[in-house]
């Protein structure tokens, strides 16, 4: 079902560029949860009447937001909101990779920051050594298919990693670690928030204002005990479902 009782917006002025603009709100709808995946969109006559429009502004509207990948077409049936198109599994202990190619997706990473620094307090607690102790701090985007779904910080210990190195970062961080005989990867502490995304997260991920997301706090820990890895994980929320998979001790 569709949300109703939603006003016009007031900031739909313009006639050469009305489609963009009702696309604009709609997909604000899609963001805030008033459509629901998987719901209908309400009708080209309906949305005419609603942004005072003609069903071809409308039609041109919903074609913007198919090509968004937002909405689909369903043949003598109307327009739905689309399903997410990944689901990540909240106990499963998987990388970003893994979790992309197990679904045929194309994965690749850019590095945004690449940098030596000092343990802030937080990390060093996380990560159970001394504050000021020399880390890798490395901020990456995540891309499925050229759709970027992740903004990835994490802090890595020098004294684990010393071969770390930037092409390293390009690839699936995981591999890399288990690539050493000596590590091997037991599992992850997690701690999952709604947040409000910063400027700079929005931006990375093409997030509109006020649309909250999901920040991952999430502690690595090796079967030798110790903790190789802290990372904060911010992702695009209306790409993802998060799933659990309960079990019942019999």
């Amino acid at each position: 079902m569709y949300y109703s009782g939603r006003r016009r917006s007031s900031v739909i002025k313009s006639k050469s560029h009305l489609y963009l603009e009702i696309a604009k709100e709609i997909k604000k709808n899609i963001q805030q949860g008033n459509y629901l995946p998987g719901d209908p969109i309400p009708s080209e006559n309906q949305l005419s009447k609603e942004f005072e429009a003609s069903r071809v502004t409308i039609r041109k509207a919903i074609d913007n937001l198919v090509e968004m990948n937002l909405v689909e077409k369903r043949h003598g049936s109307g327009t739905y909101v689309k399903e997410k198109a990944y689901k990540h599994e909240l106990y499963s202990l998987k990388s970003f990779t893994e979790d992309m190619e197990s679904v045929g997706k194309e994965v690749r990473s850019e590095i945004l920051k690449y940098e030596i620094m000092e343990a802030p307090k937080k990390v060093a607690i996380q990560l159970k050594i001394e504050e000021r102790t020399k880390l890798y701090f490395i901020r990456r985007k995540r891309l499925a298919n050229e759709n970027a779904l992740v903004v990835e910080d994490t802090y890595l210990p020098i004294e684990l990693f010393p071969d770390l190195t930037y092409e390293t970062m390009l690839r699936s961080k995981y591999e890399f670690i288990e690539s050493h005989p000596e590590y091997k990867i037991k599992e992850s502490q997690q701690l999952f928030l709604p947040i409000l995304p910063g400027n700079d997260i929005k931006e990375i991920l093409n997030i509109e204002d006020n649309v909250p997301i999901l920040k991952l706090e999430s502690t690595g820990i090796l079967t030798n005990g110790l903790h190789f890895e802290y990372s904060e994980v911010y992702f695009k929320s209306e790409d993802y479902d998060f799933t659990i998979t309960a079990k019942r001790d019999v």
